[in-house]
């Protein structure tokens, strides 16, 4: 803050002028912040499809093996591609991530999802 802002303020005073600059200091904090969360939420959009991508060439990789070497009928195949909708309850085209048990083959209760959430809709 220099000598001029006390001797030649005819609109605003020398307080009202820091109050100013101090505002656009938060401002410009808040927008650098909120550049930086856009970045890293970009990045990690990306490193979800590029995940989704491998699973689902994953995905058809298996399914068209099994129907190639006959371990699976293409009604099978959909039959369980349905159960595994119906895994966590609601019959959406997806699966409930905390259905499955992280490192177990096992389901988890269904009753603990439902109590979290009865529309049947996902709720983080």
């Amino acid at each position: 803050m220099g000598l001029t802002r006390y001797l030649f303020n005819d609109w605003f005073t020398a307080i009202e002028l820091d109050q100013v600059e101090q505002r656009l200091d938060i401002q410009r904090q808040h927008r650098l912040l909120t550049e930086r969360d856009v970045s890293a939420q970009a990045a990690r959009i990306d490193e979800l499809e590029r995940n989704l991508g491998r699973v689902a060439v994953l995905s058809r990789a298996l399914a068209e093996a099994c129907l190639q070497a006959g371990v699976l009928e293409l009604e099978a195949l959909k039959a369980k591609i349905l159960e595994a909708d119906l895994a966590d309850g609601v019959e959406d085209g997806k699966l409930d991530p905390r259905v499955v048990m992280p490192g177990e083959q096992r389901l988890a209760s269904l009753d603990s999802i439902r109590e979290q959430g009865t529309s049947g809709e996902f709720q983080a």
